[in-house]
């Protein structure tokens, strides 16, 4: 089973107890309406099956009683099943009601319950929910049963605690479009936090399992760190009780005592979690190329026999059976992200991809489409591949004829090409049709004559060969209808995928170039100085975590194109690397993991501007902004400068630090489904002279101040090229405070002096990029700091 939308308003009213029923089976529940009547009933939201046969189910429902099902959870237990339900109730109330107490139950507990137990929830009113059955949890079920209530309700407040919610936050934000294969990963992280937080219980008896003996939670406390050690040792094979007494400075006696506690001993417990750590390697797809062998000596089996007999014992199938068995498999379609199945979108509820942004924006928000009137998706939905057609390569200009006209509202899927990509052909291009398409340059000519270069005598410009105007490869323009100057475009990004290499199935790859333009590049102390350097990097995605490693590097030799133009620096973009005459340099920033935050560098609506604006230097139009904060969760506000907006996209990263320090950042393809939205002129008067590019976080609002805020007309006739001698960071960061101060004055109404002092003691500033021509500063102002102002207004 896939990510499954589902939702019973759209099943007729004799058949959705019925429907609802069937969904609640998968988590061995069943339900009884609350009321009079079931016409009432409803439901809907998204479920899941993970790798290990974990269900994942994300509800909104109407009030309701949910039992477990006994018949099937007869079932379950005669198959040798054990699992866990945790419910975390993120709108509305109601009880846990046991045959001894009944507890509230709201949005500040999470419910750990064993499913076997005699129990209800009652809900009381509409609820949103996280219901989550986790499959062969077998110690966490003993810890778990070890309480007399046979459950416990986690409140906010502690580490362990706190650390349980964000992860089921994130599950929950994600649900719709996470692969079944990465919540094996999640279940890990999981799994340990639960068994922590019930290590620690101190509820009243503790019952332990071995003969009715009680367990201390002093014991407990010795338990989870033991267990923990054992965690950090799994991939030892010499591992051994004497080593874990060693470590812990306790007897052996006394460890086989703590396991005795949960009804198990020493060996089985490294056993079993050595099994568990094998299952999930060989059904996760990203280890594929790992044999059966390497996977269970990487977890500590010395003895592949002995390894295959424990397996099948364990889990009564073998390894390469489990290995080769149907897991729920995610749709691959080149350049989209991989839960969108654009065959099935009148499935896809895009007004909740929207949710977030529709409440708290600065301004007015568009509201969502009430239930019976929600948009049909071929309608307001639209995708747009990155093609030799479709993009523009390294400049802005209102004269382009839009690619695309929407309505204020509609949805995008919108796929971007980064123009390093051919730093490593055989990785970012190769395979890829488009790609190959769009970076096409033989001894015939370019696909992309400009290439947004500009010519190679460039000295017209006030700019040396190949500078031109820009380098940056966008997606767009795109119309929007009705977008008239001094309207507010808000671009909210709804989420970001990587687009995969067609080398190597899984995986990504980006280029970060330490160059010419770099800030560091004359102020090196080890020779040869004032060099260039690429580093290739590769996206690894092990579950909930994704991150970057870098695969190798090399020093930029002369290249000469296929026009036969010799390259001694890198001064135009896309210029073919032939990897002949470059010396690969391995095990660069070994055992470094960079943790990706995916997001585009280029936001822009059309300049009003005479001409080709190059793409490098950001402005009162946004373009180039370079600021990792705007990515999936925030939205971008553009000022409309003419009409129709002309939006485009690109300068697609992986990841990038403030400052951007050595010219660029990990330059990745990467996709992003947004949603445009356009804010009229006078809509609200909280749009009141917002005049610059600005980000809006779920958390904070982001004020983007430059060098030249205006440059094209603050400069002059050769704004293009003075911008690049005259920025400074002084200039930046009073535009900053000065965007700030209005900021504060205009949205938030305080007084001039009051947003003094609010910036001074509560408001970071941060350089966002040092390298793009006209310098950025950014101020990060925290909603938290205004929520008891706000809800007073």
């Amino acid at each position: 089973m896939q990510n499954w939308r589902f939702n019973t308003d759209v099943i007729p009213n004799a058949l959705r107890s019925d429907a609802w029923t069937e969904i609640l089976a998968d988590l061995m529940l069943k339900f009884s309406p609350k009321g009079k009547t079931e016409a009432k009933l409803s439901s809907n939201g998204w479920k899941c099956v993970s790798t290990l046969q974990s269900i994942y189910a994300e509800i909104h429902a109407t009030p309701q009683v949910i039992t477990p099902d006994s018949g099937l959870i007869r079932h379950y237990l005669n198959q040798g099943g054990q699992a866990v339900l945790v419910v975390q109730l993120r709108a509305g109330s109601g009880y846990i009601r046991t045959a001894a107490e009944a507890s509230q139950f709201d949005t500040n507990h999470v419910l750990i319950i064993d499913p076997t137990q005699n129990w209800q929830l009652e809900f009381l009113s509409d609820f949103h929910a996280t219901f989550i059955c986790l499959k062969g949890v077998s110690l966490l079920l003993r810890l778990l049963r070890s309480i007399p209530e046979g459950h416990t309700l986690i409140q906010r407040g502690s580490g362990t605690a706190n650390a349980i919610f964000a992860l089921l936050d994130s599950i929950s934000g994600s649900l719709g479009d996470i692969q079944p294969e990465d919540l094996s990963q999640i279940e890990v992280a999981l799994e340990s936090l639960l068994l922590s937080t019930l290590a620690q219980h101190k509820g009243p008896q503790v019952e332990a399992l071995n003969n009715a003996k009680r367990s201390s939670s002093t014991q407990l406390s010795q338990l989870k760190r033991v267990c923990k050690t054992i965690e950090l040792n799994l991939s030892e094979p010499e591992f051994s009780l004497q080593q874990l007494t060693e470590a812990e400075k306790i007897s052996s006696r006394y460890v086989q005592k703590l396991f005795l506690t949960i009804g198990t001993t020493f060996t089985q417990y490294l056993k079993k979690r050595r099994l568990e750590r094998c299952r999930i390697d060989l059904g996760d797809p990203a280890l594929a190329h790992l044999t059966i062998l390497e996977i269970c000596d990487r977890w500590g089996f010395t003895d592949a026999a002995n390894f295959s007999r424990a397996f099948s014992q364990e889990y009564n199938v073998t390894p390469r059976e489990w290995r080769a068995a149907p897991k729920p498999q995610s749709n691959a379609y080149r350049g989209s992200p991989a839960f969108l199945k654009l065959e099935d979108q009148e499935d896809m509820e895009w007004d909740a991809l929207a949710e977030f942004h529709s409440e708290g924006a600065i301004g007015t928000t568009l509201r969502l489409a009430s239930t019976k009137q929600k948009r049909q998706q071929k309608k307001n939905h639209h995708h747009l591949a990155a093609t030799r057609k479709t993009i523009h390569w390294g400049y802005f200009c209102k004269s382009l004829k839009p690619i695309l006209t929407v309505n204020s509202g509609d949805f995008l899927t919108i796929e971007t090409i980064t123009q390093h990509a051919y730093d490593d052909h055989a990785l970012m291009i190769k395979g890829d049709p488009d790609a190959e398409d769009i970076f096409r340059w033989d001894h015939d000519g370019k696909a992309i004559n400009r290439r947004g270069a500009g010519p190679i005598d460039g000295s017209v410009y006030g700019r040396g060969p190949g500078e031109g105007f820009g380098v940056h490869i966008c997606t767009g323009p795109i119309m929007i209808r009705d977008a008239q100057p001094d309207d507010i475009l808000e671009v909210r990004i709804l989420d970001v995928a990587f687009r995969p290499s067609q080398a190597v199935p899984g995986k990504a790859y980006g280029s970060n170039a330490a160059t010419w333009w770099g800030y560091h590049y004359r102020d090196l102390i080890t020779a040869p100085k004032q060099r260039e350097v690429i580093t290739i990097y590769e996206i690894e995605e092990t579950g909930f975590e994704k991150f970057a490693r870098a695969l190798y590097s090399f020093r930029w030799t002369p290249q000469v194109d296929p026009s036969g133009v010799r390259h001694e620096l890198i001064d135009y973009p896309g210029i073919p690397v032939d990897h002949s005459t470059i010396e690969k340099k391995r095990d660069v920033l070994k055992g470094v993991r960079i943790p990706v935050r995916p997001h585009f560098g280029v936001m822009a609506v059309a300049p009003n501007f005479e001409g080709n604006v190059d793409s490098v230097p950001p402005g009162s139009f946004g373009g180039n902004i370079d600021n990792w904060r705007a990515a999936p969760g925030s939205s971008v506000f553009l000022p409309v400068q003419v009409a129709g907006g002309l939006f485009s996209v690109g300068d697609p990263h992986a990841s990038q630090g403030d400052s951007e320090i050595c010219g660029t950042a990990i330059e990745c393809s990467l996709t992003g489904e947004f949603q445009l939205v356009l804010h009229k002129k006078g809509s609200s008067s909280q749009f009141q002279d917002l005049d610059f590019p600005f980000i809006e976080t779920r958390d904070e609002w982001v004020i983007l101040g430059f060098s030249y805020p205006n440059y094209l007309a603050e400069l002059g006739a050769t704004a293009q090229s003075e911008v690049y001698k005259k920025s400074t960071l002084d200039l930046a960061m009073r535009d900053a405070f000065r965007k700030t101060r209005k900021f504060l004055m205009v949205a938030k109404g305080l007084t001039e002096d009051e947003a003094v002092s609010l910036m001074s003691v509560a408001i970071d500033f941060g350089l966002t990029q040092i390298v793009n021509g006209n310098i950025g500063i950014h101020a990060i102002v925290r909603k938290s700091l205004f929520a008891e102002r706000d809800a007073s207004a």
